[in-house]
């Protein structure tokens, strides 16, 4: 469309074409970033989780989904063992035979951080 000569008459249908070509690389630079941040999420999970060598760590995965034009979003979820995220990041009370010890495992923290990082991760991809 770059230096295109357009009569009057041909210039409203001409600024339409711009803007949609416009708003579908956009869009298409969004859904690709949107993807990028959500795998470095993942990437950070599995390589910080608590059980960084097992099926756990290995269990994270990045969906990206749209929903219509301009509407994008990374889903990470934990697809190997998805009960175990809330008892690893908030820690839980222990039981033995079924009766609770009084005791509690200390919370570790792993998904909040890849969250921040994936944040930040997009916003250098937007340039925001």
């Amino acid at each position: 469309m770059a230096g295109a000569f357009v009569t009057a008459e041909g210039f409203g249908s001409a600024v339409a074409e711009a803007v949609a070509e416009f708003f579908e690389r956009t869009d298409q630079e969004a859904s690709e970033a949107v993807a990028e941040a959500g795998e470095a999420t993942a990437a950070l999970l599995r390589s910080t989780s608590p059980k960084d060598e097992g099926e756990y760590a290995r269990g994270w995965k990045a969906d990206v989904r749209a929903e219509r034009f301009g509407e994008h979003e990374a889903v990470v979820h934990q697809a190997a063992k998805p009960g175990l995220t809330h008892l690893l990041e908030n820690g839980h009370a222990k039981f033995t035979g079924g009766k609770p010890t009084g005791e509690t495992t200390p919370a570790i923290p792993h998904i909040e951080p890849a969250y921040e990082h994936g944040s930040e991760v997009l916003r250098g991809l937007m340039g925001l």
